[in-house]
This record gives C-alpha cells, structure tokens and sequence, in this order.
C-alpha cells in the first residue's frame, strides 16, 4: 500500500521516546528525551500529513460488497456472451442445414419443370408453359431468400479484426460498381477524411456497399449521388453516436413511420417492380454487422430529400429529452 514503509516507521520513535521517559526516572537524560520527542512529534506530523492524502483514495476505494458484486456482474456478463455464442452457432448451423435441406426439393421441382418444357414443349398449352415457366422462378427465388437467411445467420461470428482504411474501401466499392453507376449516371463522393477502423473488412464492405447501392437505386433525381464521410459525433432520435460515418444520397427519401420498418429482413416499402432491388435484406444486414459490433445504425430523412445513414462501431449513449426539446420539438411540429 502506498506510504506504508513511511508510516509503519511511527512506532520505532514513539517507543524510544515512552523508553527515554522510563531512563529518566534513575538517569536525568532530560536534554537526548528531548531529542527524541522532537523526533516523535516530526515523525507524527509527517505521518499525519500522508495519511491525509491518502484519505480520499481511501474514501472512494469500493467496499467489500461493492467488489464482490462487481465481480459477479463481470461472471454474469461473460455467461451471457457465452450463451449469445451458442445460441449463434446453433442457429449458424440450423440455418445451414435447413438451407441443404431446403435448396434440394426446390432445385429438384424446378428441374422437372424445365424436363415438362423440353420434353413435351410443343404439347404444352401457352398458359401452361408460362405457369411452368413462373414455377421455375419462383424457386429461383426462394431459393435465393435462403441463401439470403444464411448469409444473414453468419453475420457477427468472424473475429478476423484488423485496422481498416474506409476510404480506401469505399474506392474499392465503386471500383466494383463502375459499370452500375454509370448506368445510372450516378456519382459517389467521399466528401471528409475517414479515420481508419479496427472491424471485420468483410464487414465493412457489407455496410458501405448496401448502403451506396440503396442510395443509388431507390433514387428519382436526373443526377444521382451519394455522399460518404466522418463526424465525432451525432445525436439522432434521442441517440448519441460517437466516431460517426454516414452515408447520404438524394432520393425519394423515407417516411418517418417506416424508419425501423428498413431494417426488417425482406421488408420492401415499395413494390418489386418500382426499383430494380435485390432480396430486400440489404439494410438488415447492415444493421446486423453494425449491432454485433457493439454499435448502432440510424437515419434521417424526408420523403422527397434523401436519406442519411449514420452508423457507429461505438457503444450508443442515450439522451434524455428536455423540457426545451419538447419546446423545440412542439414548434417544429406547429
């Protein structure tokens, strides 16, 4: 303990000073017990001086209880990741499974689909072969949505972390993209420095890739675009974000009543044939790959204004709402 060794140094003096009072009952030493009071008294003060300072650490150490308690929220914590673990992998392999078990029949009734065209084509009647014809993509499909929920249930279990430039992978992404933005005479700006990151790149491309695409295909505007950058912090619905990017575009925007409704897995807020869009689970997976690193996904937008995504890998803070917030938020809403 610190200062220990100084004040366990107290009794040696207080001892010689009770011995000296002893001696001088038969040896009148008046002048060296003097000495050894004074000695005494430095000693006490100095202690008295250390102790003093040690005081307030002493006052905020936690207690016996406080420790044991903390030591068994620790215990409860680590139960609790090992179960969420687990409860992964078991899922993980349900998943896979159900998808073998799944895609099997499905391949096997589109196949014999395919066989009844080929094989008997000129018997078969023109509303036949078109319901012949939507069996195959129906399984097509479905096939697809469970490639979707297996990629979905594998999210989160890859600890491959390692620092990671944003930047550089956004370039990466629109490299990819190139033909896609040209076709939809589209542009993507990284419009501030992007820190770099220590994630999953896997991870990292899944969020910025989804994102970037889903800016650019629920999108009206003649001139596309989409912005990327960094801030250190944002508060969006009560939510505080720390180390924050964002992905912003100029689309058709979405409605406040359906904020959390984007991130449902396969929700579409508009028909499949309004927007030439993938599965639908684009902005589940981001949110996913975001929450099982700890952090949190928000948005802002309009109907008519585009969107912006911010997301953060840090744990989100909670803001409460003030009565000048509700004076705010009243005005606004008049």
């Amino acid at each position: 303990m610190p200062g220990f060794s100084q004040h366990s140094s107290l009794p040696v003096p207080c001892a010689l000073s009770h011995l000296s009072g002893l001696v001088t009952l038969w040896v009148p030493a008046y002048g060296v017990q003097g000495v050894i009071k004074m000695a005494t008294a430095a000693v006490s003060i100095y202690t008295a001086v250390q102790l003093a300072r040690l005081l307030p650490v002493y006052l905020t150490m936690p207690s016996r209880n406080d420790l044991a308690s903390k030591v068994a929220q620790v215990a409860i914590e680590q139960e609790k990741a090992r179960e969420a673990k687990e409860a992964r992998d078991k899922l993980s392999e349900f998943a896979f499974i159900a998808s073998h078990d799944l895609k099997a029949p499905l391949r096997g009734i589109a196949n014999q689909a395919r066989f009844l065209i080929e094989d008997h084509g000129d018997a078969i009647e023109p509303d036949a072969r078109r319901r012949l014809n939507r069996m195959q993509d129906l399984c097509g499909h479905l096939e697809m949505l469970i490639t979707t929920l297996l990629k979905y249930s594998r999210i989160g279990r890859s600890e491959a972390h390692k620092n990671v430039d944003p930047a550089e992978m956004v370039n990466t992404i629109v490299s990819t993209l190139k033909e896609f933005i040209a076709e939809q005479n589209a542009d993507v700006t990284v419009e501030t420095a992007l820190p770099e990151i220590s994630a999953d790149p896997s991870d990292l491309q899944t969020v910025f890739q989804n994102l970037i695409v889903n800016g650019l295909t629920y999108n009206e505007a003649t001139d596309k675009r989409v912005w990327v950058g960094y801030m250190d912090e944002k508060t969006v619905d009560l939510v505080r974000l720390q180390n924050v990017f964002y992905v912003r575009d100029n689309g058709i925007g979405i409605d406040a009543e359906f904020h959390d409704d984007v991130f449902r897995m396969f929700k579409r807020l508009n028909q499949p044939e309004a927007y030439k869009g993938g599965s639908g689970a684009g902005l589940a997976f981001v949110k996913k790959v975001i929450e099982s690193n700890g952090g949190a996904i928000k948005l802002s937008s309009t109907p008519g204004h585009g969107t912006t995504f911010y997301f953060s890998f840090s744990k989100p803070e909670e803001v409460h709402e003030t009565s000048s917030d509700l004076a705010l938020g009243r005005a606004q809403n008049a």
